[in-house]
């Protein structure tokens, strides 16, 4: 008998960090940076090897990545690392960077609402809340900025049609 599945359904995000590196405060790192005397974060790479290794668990999520990533997981890889990067602006976004970012925060499409409250809540379980808070609060300014860049492209493009249009 087949039945629908759900988000629940799914591999849970907590569970799926765990089993690949154990309780948050463990993950392996060369490169870690102190946030609270007892607590170490992942950089870089740890935490891009995270992210992308619970979401290839996702049945959904790894068919819609794989799908756009045009079957390189590699690309998707290094578009998360441009993501989690502080030094990215949106004009430094590839197209599958961009597609990706789409998909963490904005709440269209059905992998849309499944892949951002997933990856909040993967943040949440490797970072700690405030730290995936600050780090959630930066992509959704680095997607805003994308947002606003591609409406002033609108804008600039609608008054050209109309000055065209008027000659």
């Amino acid at each position: 008998m087949l039945r629908s599945t759900s988000v629940d359904d799914q591999i849970n995000p907590v569970i799926g960090a765990q089993a690949i590196f154990g309780p948050a405060q463990h993950l392996p790192s060369d490169q870690t940076i102190a946030v609270a005397k007892d607590k170490q974060l992942p950089l870089g790479n740890d935490l891009v090897f995270v992210l992308v290794a619970v979401l290839r668990q996702h049945g959904h999520i790894a068919n819609v990545l794989t799908h756009i990533s045009g079957t390189d997981w590699r690309k998707v890889e290094m578009s998360f690392r441009m993501i989690l990067d502080p030094r990215t602006s949106s004009h430094n976004l590839t197209p599958l960077a961009r597609n990706i970012l789409e998909l963490l925060c904005a709440d269209r499409g059905i992998t849309g609402r499944i892949m951002k409250p997933y990856v909040r809540a993967l943040l949440s379980a490797v970072l700690g809340a405030e730290a995936a808070g600050r780090l959630m609060r930066r992509i959704d300014a680095l997607f805003h900025e994308l947002q606003s860049q591609a409406r002033q492209a609108n804008w600039h493009h609608r008054i050209a049609q109309r000055w065209r249009d008027s000659q």
